[in-house]
C-alpha cells in the first residue's frame, strides 16, 4: 500500500490538443485584469484623474461660464515619487547583485552580477523599463514585466570584384559561405558573392500593458499564480514569418479594439479614427500566451505548459501542422505592487489615495473661481415699475446715464455676493494635508513649500522622514521584484548563452566569461530598502563612521579593508561609477596593534622634531650668510670711494702735467727755432744737428713722463666690484 504524495495522485486521461485550447480560453475568459472586471474599472479612474480633464467624474456642471478646473493630484503624486523610486535603482550598479554560494566563488558573482546588469539597463535599455515598470505599479496597482530568450539572426552579404582563389578560401574559413558560381573579369579576377549567418539568443524583457495581463482569480500576493497569460495584437505577416498557419482563422477585425484603458493612457478616445490597413498583410490578429499548470499527459502532475491562441482559437504551425502547446519551466512575468494587500493579488497604489483628495480640491477650486466671478461681476435687482431703461443700463461705460423714474435706490439694487475666499483657502491648504497623509507624498520631500524658511528644521525634518519611510518601504516591495527579474535573465543566460563573450568590467579592464558554466552557483541579494535613506542622509552616516573608525583605529580593531571599504561607501553615495577609481585594492599603512601604533606615532613625531632642527640650523646659517653679504657691501662701498678719489687726484696731476707739457713745449719750440737760426748761420752744420737730436730725445722722456702720470694705478680696475 503506497502512502504520502505517490498516493496522492490520480491517473488521468491525456488530453487532447483541442481540450487543452478550450481550457486555456475559458480560463482567460474568466481571469481578473479583462476589460469590465473591477480592477480594470480601478484602473481605468485611476487614468482618467491622471490625465485630469474635464470629463467623467471630473466634468464641471452643465452651466454657463461656470469654472471647469481640475486639479491634478494623482499627477503630481506619481511624478514627484517616480524619480525618487528610479534613483535608488538606477544611480548604482549594485541595487541587485549576486552572493556566492560557496567560498572561492565571489570574484565570479561579482561578474555576474555586472554581466546580467549589462544585459538589462544596456541591451535591454534598462532605464526605460524601469521607468514604464515602476509608473505601471503607481498608478495602475500592479506593474508587470516579461522576460525570454529569443534567437536573433544577424545575417550578412557582400560581393567583391577582383579577387583570387586564394582570397575566396580564406573568406570560407571564415565562416563565409559563396552564393551562386564565382565568375570571371576581364583581368583574370574573380567576383563572386558570399554570406554569412550568424544566429545567437539574445535575453529580451519588456513592459506589458496591465490591462493585457490575465491572472488567476484564486492568485494571491507572494505566490506564483496557477494562470498569467498576456493578450495582444499582431500583424498577419508577423504571425506568419513566426511559422503559425492563419488559413483557417477569420480574417483581423482591421482596426486596433483598444480597451478604454489603453486608450486613455494614450490620451485618445473611443470613437478616434479607425486604423487604415495599407495592405491585408497588415491585417491585426487578437493574440494571447497563456501560461497554466494543467495536468495535460495524466500523470497526476501539473506541468506549466504555454498554449498560444489566435482569434481565441489554439494556433498551430504551418510546417508540421502542430499545435501551439509548448511544455516549459514557469511563465516569464515578474510583477511588483507598492502598497500589497494581504490575501489579495491586487493591492493599492498612491493614486489610489489621491484621488478623493484630488476630486474635493476640484470642486473646492472650482466654488472659488466661480465666487470670485460672481463678486467681481454682481448680479443686479432691477424694479421694472420704476421703468429703468435697460439699454441704458447694460452699456457699461464711465460718465453714463440710466434713465428711469423715482429714487434709484428703489429701481436699481445689487445683489451682493459673499465672499468665501479666505475660508476656501484655508480649507485647499488642509486638503494638502490630507493628501500628503494619504499617499505619503508631502511637498517637503521636493522642497516646493514656499514657506519652509519659516517652520523649524526639526519639524520639517521629521515629516520628510516619516515620509521618506513610506517611500522606502515601497522600494523594498520593488527591490523584490526586481529581485526576481534578475534571477529570471540569470537562469535564461545560463540556459541559453552557451558561447564565450568578451565583457568590459569595472576598471576599463576586458574579460571573457560563459554564463553556461554558472549553474546554481549564486544567492540574489537586495541592496535597497528599509532604512537607507536618501544619498545625503547616507554620505552623512558614512562620514560619521569613518571618524569613528579613525579613532579605533588605535586599538588594532580597524584594518586598512575597513577604511577602504568605507571609502567605497561614501563614494557609491555621492554617485560616482567605478569606485575602484578612488581606493587602492590593496590599502596599506595603518598598523596592526596599539604597541605598533604608538611606535609609528613616536617616530613620526622623531621624525618632525628633526626636520625641526634642521630648518632651525638652516634658517640661522641663512641668517649668517645674510651678515656676511652686508658687510662685504660696504666693503665694496669704502673701496668704490677710495677709487673715486684716487680718479679725481690723477685727473687732476694730469691736467698739471698736461699744462707743464704745454708751456715746455712752447719753450722748446722758441729754444728750437733760436738754434736753427744759429745753425743757419754757423759754418759747422753737423754740430748743430747734433744738438737738434739732443732737444728731440728729452721732448720725447718728457712726453713719456706725462704719460705715466696720467695712466691709473695696476690693479686699480680688479678692486672694483663687478
Amino acid at each position: 500500500m503506497a502512502y504520502g504524495k505517490e498516493a496522492a495522485k490520480t491517473k488521468r486521461e491525456k488530453m487532447t490538443d483541442e481540450e487543452v485550447g478550450a481550457i486555456a480560453v475559458q480560463a482567460l475568459q474568466s481571469s481578473l485584469g479583462g476589460p469590465g472586471t473591477e480592477v480594470s474599472q480601478a484602473r481605468l479612474r485611476n487614468l482618467e484623474y491622471y490625465n485630469a480633464e474635464a470629463t467623467g467624474e471630473l466634468a464641471p456642471p452643465e452651466i454657463e461660464d461656470r469654472s471647469d478646473f481640475v486639479a491634478t493630484d494623482v499627477a503630481d503624486t506619481i511624478e514627484g515619487m517616480l524619480p525618487q523610486l528610479m534613483r535608488m535603482f538606477v544611480a548604482s550598479d549594485d541595487a541587485v547583485e549576486f552572493e556566492a554560494k560557496r567560498p572561492g566563488a565571489e570574484p565570479i558573482a561579482k561578474l555576474a552580477t555586472a554581466y546580467i546588469n549589462h544585459l538589462f539597463y544596456t541591451r535591454n535599455d534598462g532605464v526605460s523599463i524601469v521607468y514604464d515598470w515602476f509608473k505601471d505599479a503607481l498608478l495602475q496597482k500592479v506593474g508587470f514585466v516579461k522576460v525570454w530568450a529569443e534567437e536573433e539572426s544577424d545575417d550578412a552579404r557582400q560581393t567583391f570584384e577582383g579577387q583570387t582563389e586564394e582570397q575566396l578560401v580564406m573568406l570560407a574559413q571564415e565562416g563565409w559561405q559563396l552564393d551562386g558560381e564565382p565568375e570571371v573579369d576581364e583581368t583574370g579576377g574573380l567576383i563572386f558573392t558570399v554570406t554569412k549567418e550568424d544566429r545567437r539568443t539574445c535575453i529580451k524583457a519588456e513592459v506589458c500593458p496591465p490591462d493585457a495581463v490575465r491572472v488567476d482569480p484564486n492568485a494571491r500576493w507572494g505566490g506564483d499564480p496557477a494562470l498569467i497569460g498576456h493578450v495582444f495584437r499582431r500583424r498577419k505577416f508577423e504571425l506568419e514569418q513566426d511559422g503559425y498557419d492563419l488559413s483557417d482563422l477569420p480574417r483581423g477585425s482591421g482596426e486596433p479594439a483598444d480597451s478604454e484603458e489603453t486608450l486613455e493612457m494614450l490620451g485618445q478616445s473611443m470613437d478616434s479614427d479607425a486604423y487604415a490597413e495599407p495592405t491585408e498583410s497588415h491585417s491585426l490578429y487578437n493574440c494571447a500566451e497563456v501560461y497554466m499548470q494543467l495536468d495535460r499527459d495524466g500523470d497526476g502532475t501539473a506541468e506549466w505548459l504555454k498554449i498560444c491562441l489566435i482569434e481565441d482559437t489554439l494556433a498551430r504551425y504551418v510546417d508540421d501542422d502542430k499545435a501551439a502547446i509548448e511544455q516549459v519551466d514557469g511563465h516569464p512575468f515578474v510583477w511588483i505592487c507598492p502598497i500589497p494587500r494581504p490575501h489579495a493579488f491586487f493591492g493599492d497604489c498612491p493614486a489610489d489615495f489621491a484621488i478623493g483628495p484630488q476630486k474635493l480640491r476640484t470642486n473646492t477650486v472650482r466654488g472659488i473661481q466661480d465666487n470670485l466671478m460672481l463678486t467681481v461681476n454682481q448680479r443686479t435687482y432691477i424694479n421694472l415699475d420704476a421703468e429703468v431703461n435697460m439699454a441704458d443700463w447694460l452699456e457699461n461705460r464711465p460718465g453714463g446715464a440710466i434713465r428711469g423714474r423715482g429714487p434709484a435706490n428703489t429701481a436699481i439694487q445689487p445683489l451682493v455676493q459673499p465672499n468665501l475666499s479666505a475660508p476656501a483657502y484655508q480649507f485647499n491648504e488642509w486638503l494638502e494635508d490630507w493628501r500628503a497623509t494619504r499617499t505619503g507624498f508631502t511637498k517637503y520631500s521636493q522642497g516646493t513649500d514656499a514657506d519652509s524658511l519659516n517652520k523649524t528644521a526639526t519639524g520639517v525634518s521629521i515629516i520628510t522622514q516619516k515620509s521618506d519611510m513610506r517611500m522606502e518601504l515601497m522600494a523594498r516591495f520593488f527591490a523584490v521584484g526586481m529581485k526576481q527579474l534578475f534571477a529570471k535573465m540569470l537562469k535564461l543566460a545560463v540556459r541559453h548563452q552557451d558561447r564565450e563573450e568578451q565583457m568590459q568590467v569595472a576598471g576599463g579592464q576586458w574579460v571573457a566569461l560563459n554564463p553556461s558554466e554558472w549553474r546554481d552557483q549564486f544567492n540574489v541579494k537586495i541592496n535597497v530598502g528599509l532604512g537607507t535613506g536618501s544619498k545625503e542622509q547616507q554620505a552623512q552616516r558614512i562620514i560619521g563612521l569613518l571618524q569613528t573608525q579613525l579613532q579605533a583605529a588605535q586599538f588594532g580593531v580597524i584594518t586598512p579593508e575597513n577604511i577602504a571599504e568605507t571609502v567605497r561607501l561614501y563614494v557609491e553615495a555621492n554617485e560616482f561609477s567605478n569606485p575602484e577609481r578612488f581606493v587602492s585594492p590593496q590599502p596599506t599603512g595603518m598598523p596592526p596593534t596599539p604597541q605598533a601604533y604608538q611606535e609609528e606615532k613616536q617616530q613620526v613625531m622623531q621624525s618632525v622634531q628633526k626636520m625641526q632642527e634642521e630648518l632651525q640650523r638652516l634658517s640661522q646659517e641663512n641668517d649668517g650668510l645674510k651678515t656676511d653679504q652686508t658687510t662685504k657691501m660696504a666693503e665694496l662701498e669704502l673701496k668704490a670711494r677710495e677709487l673715486d678719489r684716487k680718479d679725481q687726484e690723477i685727473a687732476q696731476n694730469g691736467m698739471k702735467a698736461a699744462a707743464e707739457l704745454d708751456l715746455k713745449r712752447d719753450s722748446q719750440q722758441v729754444q728750437t727755432a733760436k738754434t736753427a737760426q744759429e745753425m743757419a748761420r754757423g759754418d759747422d752744420e753737423d754740430a748743430k744737428v747734433a744738438q737738434l737730436q739732443d732737444q728731440v730725445a728729452q721732448l720725447t722722456q718728457a712726453v713719456q713722463y706725462l704719460l705715466q702720470q696720467i695712466a691709473p694705478p695696476d690693479g686699480a680696475q680688479e678692486q672694483i666690484p663687478a
